[in-house]
């Protein structure tokens, strides 16, 4: 396996997808597409036209990272299962990368805690709380399925009287936030918006980095809800 090559990795958790190649949060590759019913058709397509895009055989990779979920139940378990098929039949790590701390790793740097959300349906929210103060957004909470009572509670609880929110964020939560008393802010997610390609992949490299990576064995998707 080559120490140094280029790090192979997708996410196809949400509505918005991607598949990029590069390493740290230098891409030289990468494919934008809307996640659709029959993922199983489409990814690997994707994932074949960007390596031959840039001309770099599967054999050159260094690594291969892949969101985890939470998410869409169809997008995570294709997205998972594609990568430990491809990690195994290439004998390369694989970084499973929580969505969520995706998410948060695409909100600007600062001192108010953060909310990180997605839209779980049926009037859910997959969400978790970050500090981001720091380089690395570091969680605070159990990633979890809630309502949005209970993850403005969840926010309440961060000891802070503002609170900045990424991702899914109707009136609902809004509001919720604002009847606890606190202070609401949008985090402002640059064009493409999310999931970004160079966020993506810088996240997996600093996992891969910090020897979190796995297998295609050790890595499992992330559902907290049963699939509707």
């Amino acid at each position: 396996m080559p120490e140094r090559g280029p790090l192979l990795a997708w996410e196809t958790s949400t509505e918005d997808g991607v598949v990029c190649l590069g390493s740290g949060a230098a891409v030289t590759g990468a494919a934008r597409f809307r996640t659709v019913k029959g993922h199983a058709g489409w990814l690997m397509p994707l994932v074949d036209s960007v390596l031959k895009a840039q001309g770099t055989d599967p054999r050159e990779l260094r690594a291969l990272a892949a969101g985890i979920g939470p998410g869409g139940f169809t997008g995570v378990k294709v997205g998972v299962a594609t990568a430990k098929a491809m990690a195994l039949a290439l004998d390369l790590p694989l970084v499973g990368v929580p969505t969520l701390d995706l998410l948060a790793a695409h909100a600007p740097t600062g001192e108010d805690p953060l909310l990180a959300c997605i839209d779980a349906r049926q009037g859910l929210f997959y969400a978790a709380a970050y500090d981001v103060s720091g380089p690395v957004p570091a969680r605070r909470s159990p990633m979890a399925c809630l309502p949005p009572e209970e993850a403005a509670r969840l926010a309440a609880g961060l000891s802070s009287r503002r609170v900045t929110v990424a991702g899914f964020a109707p009136p609902a939560l809004k509001e919720a936030l604002l009847e606890l008393g606190l202070e609401v802010a949008l985090a402002e997610i640059p064009a493409p918006g999310f999931p970004n390609a160079a966020t993506l992949l810088a996240t997996a490299c600093d996992l891969l980095e910090r020897g979190s990576d796995g297998d295609a064995f050790s890595v499992i998707p992330i559902y907290l809800k049963k699939p509707v």
